[in-house]
């Protein structure tokens, strides 16, 4: 793929942040903030150990599960039925615990299992749940065995933070019912605006040098951002995106013959061409030259030199990411928490995956156990409530799935503030569904943009 592809159509007519290029139309300007400090990783110590980890998250959001524990049983148990550790469930009375799920697999990764030869694996599989898998609640106090196949062993995961109700019997804990922390309450954003509708869009998956990229779709998604092409509606629309969000996977995947710096000349001329125009934030994927663990840090920026011209409206950031624009707090990954989810539990679709992480409050839950992360001691960053605010997000997304899914949830637990919740958005590989996801910050409504034959 050549640079050909951005030249602009003879004629064709650009937004501007000022709107000089068409005195009808001038982009959509929204008030910005990052808030991602929190990935950022300054020391690359990793001889701690990742149960500190553990014991953070339970602290963080334990008192979240226990405000939801109350809510669902707190008209049919007493408050002394509520334990604040392990330890203290007795033999025969009901009460409810709360700690951190382990999820013991016979088919989890083990270096040494395949060394040794003791499973027959051949590469990686899709799924690794199976009938003999087993959970554990744990905290800081005791270790136990949950037993009554609640919650359903397939629906969850190691990591979750959850409330259980039920009986200690011969050492195991008899489960009858369980919860999450549930999904939180969007902080209200700023009274809608009268240039409503107002976007951020998101897009995953570019995939610069990659065979599976469609030149002519990115070419059609470069003038549509820039207003270069498309009837008159489609460019007031255009017009009203106020930030791109470039969710992961921009750049092929490094093959193992080097390293082609002509994929990051051509990624690096469109998103530039595009950052002349929109404010832009790359975040790092799978397939992205960056570290593999997460918190993934920003793609340097030696590799955008055409781009970071461009100080005021382009910029490369974490994955995770966290922001407000306009008002509103959004909150997401390049996808690896949500697909690692989908293959330790039955979760069958990204959007069913992301949907469990928002009801447990936690970006990757599986990490440390299954999923590569930085050993974080003092706090952990993948937690979604704002640990000094308490603030909750209103959108939360996750980038480079087969296709476009997203759902309004509830607020809390089951049946609470239905469609009154955070929204949840599986933003499509662009190399596979050519779609631009766009989300109406004032509504929380989602428009798409195809850009397929």
């Amino acid at each position: 793929m050549g640079l050909d592809f951005l030249r602009k159509p003879q004629g064709a007519v650009d937004l501007h942040k000022s709107g000089g290029g068409n005195p009808s139309l001038s982009r959509t300007q929204l008030p910005y903030e990052n808030l991602s400090k929190r990935f950022l990783v300054s020391t690359g110590q990793y001889s701690q150990q990742y149960s500190s980890l553990y014991y953070v998250r339970l602290e963080l959001l334990g008192e979240a599960v226990l405000r939801a524990a109350r809510a669902k049983w707190g008209g049919q148990l007493s408050n002394a039925q509520f334990l604040e550790a392990l330890k203290k469930a007795k033999e025969g009375g009901e009460c409810v615990v709360i700690g951190t799920l382990y999820k013991s697999m016979t088919l989890k990764p083990s270096v040494l299992h395949e060394y040794m030869k003791h499973l027959a694996i051949e590469g990686p599989m899709d799924k690794y749940i199976s009938d003999s898998d087993t959970l554990y609640l744990e905290d800081q106090t005791a270790r136990v065995q949950l037993l009554g196949n609640t919650p359903p062993v397939g629906n969850v995961t190691t990591g979750l933070i959850v409330a259980v109700r039920g009986r200690m019997s011969d050492a195991c804990f008899h489960a009858t019912d369980y919860c999450l922390a549930g999904a939180t309450s969007p902080t209200p954003g700023p009274a809608p605006s009268p240039e409503a509708p107002r976007y951020v869009a998101f897009v995953s998956g570019l995939r610069f040098g990659d065979a599976s990229a469609n030149e002519v779709h990115l070419r059609l998604l470069h003038e549509y951002l820039l207003g270069s092409s498309g009837s008159a509606e489609q460019k007031e629309q255009a017009s009203r995106i106020g930030r791109l969000i470039v969710v992961g996977d921009t750049l092929a995947a490094v093959k193992t013959e080097g390293f082609d710096v002509k994929v990051v000349e051509q990624a690096d001329g469109w998103l530039g061409e595009v950052s002349a125009t929109l404010p832009v934030d790359v975040m790092p994927g799978a397939t992205d030259p960056c570290n593999a663990t997460l918190p993934q840090q920003p793609i340097h920026a030696a590799l955008f030199p055409h781009s970071r011209r461009q100080a005021d409206t382009f910029q490369s950031v974490t994955n995770p990411y966290d922001c407000r624009v306009g008002g509103v707090r959004i909150i997401g990954t390049s996808g690896q928490p949500v697909r690692d989810l989908m293959a330790f539990s039955s979760c069958t679709t990204p959007l069913d995956a992301l949907k469990l992480t928002v009801q447990a409050r936690c970006l990757a839950p599986t990490a440390p156990d299954t999923m590569g992360c930085y050993p974080f001691t003092k706090s952990d960053p993948f937690c979604m409530v704002n640990q000094d605010t308490g603030e909750g997000a209103s959108v939360i997304f996750s980038g480079g799935h087969d296709r476009v899914q997203y759902e309004r949830l509830g607020v809390g637990g089951e049946g609470g503030g239905e469609g009154q919740g955070p929204l949840c958005v599986c933003v499509p590989d662009f190399s596979v569904e050519p779609v631009v996801v766009l989300v109406d910050i004032d509504t929380l409504e989602v428009d798409l943009v195809e850009f397929g034959a």
